[in-house]
């Protein structure tokens, strides 16, 4: 029996040999940390060991996601697996020099990444904050001509492609599935919400529009492969092309992320960089200013579990508070009262913030997930009517802003995917911004925290960010550079 792999539609088929066939569940597995510990211990209670890997092959239908071919291929190739049916899947038969779309012209790079996605039909789009990715999908849906859906995140992220699509694309009717507001029959594109399509994909009224899409694309792909219930949603699509778009795909610190990823989209097949983009001006530069905040030695004395820490040293420390607030200051101070966002961790924290910014003269507004107003408070930023946003990670991802100066992180935050998501919140340009100054508090005298730093300083290697420790002076008015912290 020939070792074959057949794709149909979103799935391979495998047949072969009992070797070839645990060779392709291999290459579709990945062993989370801790499971062997996890398989010791059920073994000496008696209980059933599973298996201490994670894979995505069903080994029933034998079967694994179309995404997986490639990486299948490589790693089984000493069993010159026989493939049936094209991996790749144009969407176009003729892929031109240019393209139109309303109201822009389409950078050279962009250009080259929609030419990528017409021409594979399927894969990973890698652009950096503020390369215009949803123009690049809007252009591929221009020109494709196909029944398609436009998934992202969250609330804010609707209506905003929306609004993008209608003024970029006014030949096509663009529907909505978000929450009670479902329009989707007989119309072009679908902007959804991954919330609401989690929760109606498999209902029958659904069902047939959404067997019906040709071309599904999956904005900000890093948030959405690493929830069970958001990915299933997204593999229940029976087309093939599958479009993943994102700043940060693949999070090295999240479990089986980039197999998952490969799974819905294949592999990345267009790349853009943030030193790309502000080399030819597309971007601002970023200032990173490390501001050593000294906590007590004694700190480090104490055995406290994580939660802990946090609570003690950022939650409801009012000394670091008040710290963030004469970084805000001295910001304002140099390079003028300009749009500033902080962003931490808490609903409770994000208030303290903005009480002790109040008592430093600085009126700045909240911005959470339940808050009623979010929409208006968000609108003012963007008008520069509000000056400070004191906000959790919801508009840390996704959400363009162009007036930001000043990038505030409260919160100590160590993945690389999180900390490139946050910088480019400020990298958009805007009149007057000839930099975005990103003040990155240093818990110091706190191993947990500095550990933490050590691994945002190597995200701002990844992406060729220099940074500046900055002190504070001994008299207590503004901040220094200093050779470290």
């Amino acid at each position: 029996m020939p070792n074959t792999l057949l794709i149909e539609g979103n799935k391979v088929l495998v047949e072969g040999t009992p070797q070839f066939l645990k060779a392709v569940e291999m290459a579709c597995s990945f062993v989370p940390t801790g499971a062997l510990w996890r398989k010791l211990s059920l073994a000496r209670q008696g209980k059933f060991v599973p298996k201490d890997y994670i894979t995505l092959y069903s080994e029933r239908s034998r079967h694994f996601p179309t995404g997986l071919l490639l990486r299948v291929k490589k790693e089984c190739a000493e069993f010159t697996p026989v493939i049936s049916g094209d991996f790749w899947q144009p969407l176009s038969k003729v892929i031109p020099d240019d393209f139109d779309l309303t109201g822009i012209t389409l950078r050279p790079y962009q250009i080259k990444g929609i030419q990528k996605l017409l021409l594979r039909g399927r894969g990973v789009l890698r652009v950096a904050t503020n390369g215009g990715k949803t123009e690049i999908a809007a252009a591929v849906l221009n020109h494709a001509k196909r029944k398609a859906i436009y998934i992202v995140t969250d609330l804010e992220l609707v209506e905003q492609t929306i609004k993008r699509f209608k003024k970029r694309l006014p030949g096509m009717s663009i529907g909505i599935l978000q929450g009670d507001n479902i329009d989707i029959e007989g119309v072009d594109v679908i902007v959804a919400s991954v919330q609401t399509l989690a929760k109606k994909y498999r209902k029958r009224a659904f069902k047939k529009v959404l067997d019906a899409i040709d071309i599904v694309l999956l904005d900000e792909v890093h948030r959405i492969t690493t929830a069970k219930t958001w990915y299933k949603a997204c593999r229940a699509f029976k087309t093939k092309n599958v479009i993943g778009m994102s700043a940060t795909p693949f999070k090295r610190q999240i479990e089986g992320s980039q197999l998952h990823l490969e799974a819905l989209c294949g592999p990345i097949v267009y790349d853009i960089s943030n030193k790309y983009l502000i080399a030819k001006g597309y971007s601002t530069p970023v200032d990173v200013r490390v501001y050593v905040c000294r906590h007590p030695l004694e700190y480090n004395r104490l055995h406290w579990v994580r939660d802990d820490v946090y609570n003690t040293v950022i939650r409801y420390n009012q000394k670091r508070m008040k710290f963030i607030s004469k970084v805000v200051l001295a910001n304002w101070e140099s390079g003028g009262k300009k749009g500033t966002l902080i962003l931490t961790r808490n609903v409770d924290h994000v208030k303290a913030i903005v009480a002790e910014l109040g008592l430093h003269g600085i009126r700045a507004a909240a911005f959470f997930g339940d808050m009623k107003n979010r929409e208006k408070v968000l609108q003012r930023f963007r008008d520069n009517k509000i000056k400070c946003v004191v906000s959790t990670p919801i508009l840390g991802t996704g959400v363009d802003i162009e007036n930001i100066h000043l990038l505030v992180m409260a919160s100590p935050v160590k993945a690389e995917h999180v900390v490139t998501q946050y910088i480019g919140r400020g990298v958009r340009l805007a009149k007057g911004k000839t930099q975005v100054v990103v003040a990155d508090i240093l818990d110091a005298n706190v191993d947990y925290f500095e550990r933490q730093f050590d691994s945002r300083k190597e995200s701002y290697s990844l992406n060729e960010f220099g940074f500046t420790y900055m002190e504070a002076r001994d008299n207590g008015n503004g901040f220094r550079a200093c050779g470290n912290r």
